[in-house]
């Protein structure tokens, strides 16, 4: 072991996060052309989610009906909303523990 470090620093890595919710939650520290680039970078992660969900509307109808841009949203905010629970828990399980969640979601919404 390393002097300079405890045991606890060895056994905890430091979590994973997302830059774009990073940036999001400080805009204050971030100018308007970077929020520009997060914005459509959000933007482009929903319409392609969204488009990947109609797909599976069109072979699997859901029980009740969806709008696929929203629940390509809600994707994304599990996932983003993981990576802060995991920075603030300091647990990397979080945002696995979530992404499983969303996927029975998933199921539930289309009988899988």
């Amino acid at each position: 072991m390393r002097p300079h470090l405890g045991k606890r620093s060895l056994i905890r890595a430091p979590a994973r996060s997302c830059l774009f919710a990073a940036f999001s939650y400080q805009q204050g520290v971030v100018n308007s052309q970077s929020r520009e680039v997060i914005a459509n970078g959000m933007l482009r992660w929903r319409t392609a989610i969204a488009a990947k969900l109609a797909e599976a509307v069109a072979l699997h109808p859901p029980r009740v009906a969806i709008d696929a841009d929203i629940l390509a949203d809600q994707f994304l905010a599990v996932l983003e909303g993981a990576f802060v629970l995991s920075r603030a828990h300091a647990d990397p399980g979080i945002v696995s523990r979530q992404l499983r969640q969303y996927r029975s979601h998933l199921q539930l919404l289309f009988d899988a």
